[in-house]
């Protein structure tokens, strides 16, 4: 039989397949150094793999580190050289991912498996990074690619056949080093192993003698994997085990359902249409007939490969490590694009598919912007968070937004044949309901009557909002409603014209759903994954000293545990263990320069400035661990540390002054108020509060700022550390001017009134008693009042 079938050959040009691949390409190796490396994670690889490259005795229990150590030997130690090689295993994961859809389900949909794959975070973040899966990625596309060619493909020569099988065994060794056995080769091998079992292949006389030999082998590879990944479980024991691919570890093993949360996150946007492409797996198998025996193959050996390997990650995860990634991403892109064809043949509306996909989207767009760490869920990371700094909600509210609401028309607006473009459609829609009969004219003029007075309340919000005597929350929703007359017009108008293109494409409508989910891949390749660099690589750092610092001038680095000078720093690096020796260095004559945790600025500075009566210089505060100082200010460069901005020596124009005094060791000077109305704040409103301290002297202990805006039994918490906790009240020194600003939110059922400020001091049950100044009777500073209308 020929490798594609003769009606989805004819569907796409030849040349369709190299475009999609060019378009993988175009995600994972553009600017593969634009981003540095990871540190720890990814450091620990290349370290690993540069001891590979200089020739020593390294134990590496994957294939992953050995790769990266031939890029360095071959082409220099460089994070473009460490990285391609993985990269290239991410290309050959999407060619073998085609060829193996391609074979069993046609052109169409092997083209459409490796776009999704290759547009998913999942798979891109593992290509284009040193710690990446992408190896065992492709190790077990291959593994599923020959065994099932070699168990259920037909009219093929005897030596080709040979080949597949010969392919499965090597595959499957590779698989073994690459990842261990549970992981990387026992779901798909089991998987085709099982339907071979299933479809009699072991007993049938009409099976042909090869397919029946493979089919032997794959079976008993079945059973022998089964067999040692179980002595191994049940051993438990404390070694490495190459068959379950870790060893066992401590802590509270996750639930079943994490595997579910990280393929969710992980295999964005597409993860939107999964749940119903997994049942379209079943559903559209049970449905057809004979006629398509290889593409109903493929589904019964995914639906298999993704149950097993749903087991194996469980299994691997609850007590074997978390350093492990989702494995089957081409069994999870095969089957959101046998959907998609399944859609396109339809030629039917998919409402509740529709429905469902932006649901999902929306559902996505909310774990992203609560959790913004959720997309690299899908990395061999443990112990992963990002800094509160970074929240790229906004751009993954666009691209997935944009995938969200084009698979939505896409999926439910279709129809054989096209219908007209018809803009004055629903109005006329209307004029035909008004003709029903008076039941209808009545519901209709009740409509009229409430959209002319939505507008009228919305106009006298607009031009006399103080005479309805509402809040500014109430106003400016009343504000607002103007815009629906203009709106609604052009949002149906919109709608129509999206319908329209979308039915107009017919059996290419997933063409649009494959652009949005390739624009989602581009930004996670060339946006996402930059901008998070700046907070887990200190390459940005590095180069910062490399372009200011003169020839002789010494880097100091001080509890920076890492090997990334050895990539990165020009010049002569020092490290030192104690507070005091940093101090010391920059204590120079000669300019000196420092790399150090940003946590640490604070308690270095305040030593330093004890000593030479000035701040010390921040030339690169971008990350959010490391920031690169220097005891000199540089020209033509601004300071970018915040103590500067926020701890000074001067008194600053003050708004209110209030003079609290807390046990002479800190002085509230007083307060700014940023209000959105100049001397007021609407309930459901934002708005910018300021205070000034003086420290008269230490305060040891760990006291916090206590802030409450208070009015009857409605109270605004602000509760803090001041400076967001950069600069804690243990470290102000006598004569410090500390500005501490906080930005406040006023819930919407506040009432409008005079809400007094009570600010001072706490620590457990301990508060700094107030000497003087305005106050209460429980040690709180009545600094004055906020007024909420």
């Amino acid at each position: 039989m020929p490798l594609v079938p003769v009606e989805s050959s004819r569907s796409l040009p030849r040349w369709t397949p190299a475009v999609a691949l060019a378009a993988v390409c175009g995600l994972l190796l553009p600017k593969l150094s634009e981003f540095g490396i990871w540190d720890p994670w990814e450091l620990e690889v290349a370290d690993l793999g540069r001891n590979i490259a200089e020739g020593k005795d390294v134990l590496v229990q994957s294939i992953g580190p050995w790769l990266v150590g031939q890029g360095f030997r071959r082409l220099g130690v460089d994070e473009w050289t460490g990285r391609l090689p993985i990269a290239l295993c991410g290309l050959l994961m999407v060619a073998l991912c085609y060829a193996l859809v391609a074979h069993f389900a046609g052109r169409r949909a092997g083209v459409y498996a490796v776009i999704i794959a290759g547009s998913s975070p999942l798979f891109i973040f593992n290509a284009r990074m040193m710690l990446g899966e992408a190896p065992a990625f492709a190790a077990q596309t291959a593994i599923a690619l020959a065994a099932s060619v070699a168990v259920f493909g037909r009219d093929q020569k005897r030596p080709t056949q040979l080949l597949w099988l010969g392919a499965t065994l090597l595959f499957s060794g590779i698989g073994v080093l690459t990842h261990g056995a549970l992981l990387c080769v026992l779901p798909p091998v089991v998987a085709v192993g099982a339907l071979a079992v299933f479809e009699g292949k072991l007993g049938r006389r009409d099976t042909d003698a090869l397919n029946r030999l493979s089919a032997l082998v794959v079976c008993a590879m079945s059973l022998g994997l089964v067999m040692m990944i179980a002595r191994d479980v049940l051993a438990d024991g404390a070694e490495f085990s190459i068959w379950l691919g870790g060893k066992p570890v401590g802590g509270q093993p996750p639930t079943f359902d994490n595997v579910i949360d990280r393929v969710f996150h992980a295999f964005a946007p597409w993860s939107a249409l999964l749940p119903m492409s997994l049942a379209g797996l079943v559903w559209m198998d049970a449905e057809d007939d004979d006629s398509n025996i290889d593409e109903r193959r493929l589904r019964r050996v995914l639906v298999l490969w993704l149950a097993l390997s749903f087991a194996s990650l469980t299994l691997f995860l609850s007590r074997y490590g978390q350093k492990a990634a989702v494995m089957p991403v081409t069994a999870i892109s095969a089957a959101v694009a046998l959907f998609l064809c399944d859609v396109e043949r339809s030629k039917r509306s998919q409402w509740p598919a529709a429905i469902a996909a932006l649901l999902l989207a929306g559902l996505l767009l909310r774990d992203f912007a609560l959790y913004p760490s959720t997309p690299v869920e899908g990395l061999p990371l443990a112990d992963f968070a990002l800094p509160d700094v970074f929240n790229p909600k906004g751009s993954w509210s666009a691209v997935i937004g944009i995938f969200g609401g084009i698979a939505f028309v896409s999926l439910g607006a279709y129809a054989d044949p096209p219908p007209p473009l018809g803009l004055r459609t629903p109005y006329r829609f209307l004029a035909t309901q008004w003709r029903r009969g008076i039941g209808w004219r009545l519901w209709l003029l009740s409509l009229g009557l409430l959209l002319i007075g939505t507008i009228a309340f919305g106009l006298v919000c607009f031009l006399a909002p103080g005479s309805l005597h509402l809040s500014s929350l109430g106003t400016k929703w009343g504000q607002r409603v103007l815009l629906v007359p203009v709106a609604v017009p052009v949002i149906v108008a919109a709608l129509q014209f999206v319908v329209f293109l979308s039915t107009r494409l017919q059996r290419w409508r997933s063409v649009s759903v494959l652009i949005a989910g390739l624009s989602v891949g581009a930004y996670a390749a060339h946006g996402f994954m930059p901008a998070l660099n700046a907070h887990f690589s200190p390459r940005e750092v590095y180069d910062t000293y490399n372009d200011l610092a003169v020839r002789g001038e010494s880097l100091i680095e001080y509890k920076v545990e890492s090997r990334a000078a050895a990539y990165y720093a020009k010049g002569r690096a020092i490290e030192v263990d104690s507070l005091s020796k940093c101090v010391d260095e920059l204590d120079n004559k000669e300019r000196r320069w420092a790399i150090l945790p940003s946590d640490e600025l604070a308690m270095v500075d305040r030593i330093f400035r004890a000593r030479t009566n000035r701040h010390l210089f921040v030339a690169d505060a971008r990350s959010a661990r490391l920031v690169l100082v220097t005891n000199r200010a540089i020209a033509g460069r601004a300071d970018q540390s915040f103590l500067s901005k926020f701890v000074k020596t001067d008194v600053p124009k003050i708004q209110h002054k209030v003079e609290a005094n807390f046990e002479d060791k800190i002085l509230l000077l007083g307060y700014d108020l940023k209000l959105p109305h100049g001397d007021y704040v609407g309930a459901g409103e934002s708005f910018e509060l300021t205070m000034y301290w003086k420290a008269l002297r230490s305060v040891p202990g760990n006291f916090r700022i206590f802030l409450h805006i208070d009015a009857s039994e409605l109270r605004i918490h602000g509760d803090h550390d001041p400076v967001d906790g950069k600069y804690p009240v243990r470290l102000w020194n006598a004569g410090d001017i500390i500005v501490d600003r906080q930005k406040l939110d006023v819930p919407p059922n506040y009432d409008s009134g005079p809400y007094t400020i009570f600010v001072g001091f706490y620590s457990g049950e301990t508060r700094l008693t107030i000497k003087s100044g305005p106050k209460d009777d429980a040690n709180r500073a009545n600094a004055g009042v906020l007024r909420i209308r």
